[in-house]
C-alpha cells in the first residue's frame, strides 16, 4: 500500500512537472513567432514558415517511431537488470534515425534549387532549405535523448529540453535581428539550438542519468 502511495505521488509530480514546463515552452514558442512576425518582412516570414512546415512534413518519416520505442524498452530492460540492452537499444535507434535522416537530407539538398523555384517560388528558399534540413537532422537525435529521459522516468529533463530549446532560439533570433541577418537569423537559431541541446543533454544522459553507458558492452542480438 505504501509503495502504491509513493508511486501515485511520483506520477502526480511527474504530470505537474511536464504540464508546467510544456506550458512554459509553448509560451516561449509563441514569443519566437511573435518576434519573427514583427521583424521579418511578410514575404520572409511566410517563406520561413513554409519551409519549416515542408520539412516538418518530411520529418514525420525521419524517426519512424523508433525514438518513442525507448519509452517502452528502457523500463523493461531496467526491470530485468539488462543495462547493456538499454545501451544497445539507444545505439540501434540512433543508427536507424541517422540513416533515414541522411536519405531525407540528400533528397532536400539535391532538390533544393528545384523546390525553391517551383514550390516556394523564391530563390532564397534554397539556402534556408539546406540549413533547416540540417537543423531537423540534429534535432532528431535530440529526440532520442529526450525519449530516453522519459524511459528512465526523468521527467524534469524530458520536459525542460523544450523550454531550453525555445529560450535558446529566442536568444539567437534576437541576436540575428540585431546583426541584420534577416531570414538567415531564425534558420541559424533553429540549427544551432539542437546542436547545443544534443551536447548538453547528451552529456547529462550518459554521465548522470545513465552513467554506466560507456562501460557497458554493445549487444549485437537484442531479444525480440
Amino acid at each position: 500500500m505504501k509503495e502504491m502511495t509513493n508511486y501515485t505521488k511520483y506520477a502526480i509530480k511527474g504530470v505537474i512537472t511536464v504540464l508546467i514546463l510544456s506550458l512554459l515552452a509553448a509560451f516561449l514558442g509563441y514569443l519566437v513567432r511573435l518576434v519573427l512576425a514583427r521583424n521579418l518582412t511578410v514575404e520572409d516570414f511566410g517563406l520561413f514558415n513554409s519551409v519549416f512546415a515542408f520539412l516538418g512534413l518530411l520529418g514525420t518519416f525521419d524517426t519512424l517511431g523508433f525514438d518513442k520505442a525507448l519509452i517502452k524498452f528502457i523500463p523493461e530492460f531496467r526491470h530485468e537488470k539488462k543495462e547493456d540492452f538499454i545501451k544497445t537499444s539507444m545505439i540501434y535507434v540512433s543508427a536507424i534515425i541517422l540513416i533515414t535522416n541522411l536519405i531525407i537530407i540528400a533528397f532536400v539538398y539535391l532538390l533544393s534549387n528545384y523546390l525553391s523555384l517551383t514550390f516556394f517560388h523564391s530563390p532564397k528558399a534554397s539556402i534556408i532549405l539546406k540549413i533547416m534540413a540540417l537543423a531537423f537532422f540534429i534535432d532528431s537525435l535530440v529526440m532520442v535523448v529526450k525519449f530516453a529521459f522519459q524511459g528512465f522516468k526523468e521527467m524534469f529533463y524530458y520536459s525542460v529540453i523544450d523550454v531550453i530549446r525555445m529560450t535558446l532560439i529566442l536568444i539567437v533570433v534576437f541576436i540575428g535581428i540585431k546583426l541584420n541577418y534577416g531570414l538567415l537569423g531564425p534558420a541559424i537559431a533553429y540549427t544551432l539550438t539542437p546542436l547545443i541541446l544534443l551536447l548538453v543533454f547528451g552529456w547529462i544522459l550518459v554521465r548522470k542519468v545513465f552513467p554506466n553507458f560507456i562501460k557497458l558492452k554493445f549487444v549485437f542480438d537484442l531479444p525480440c
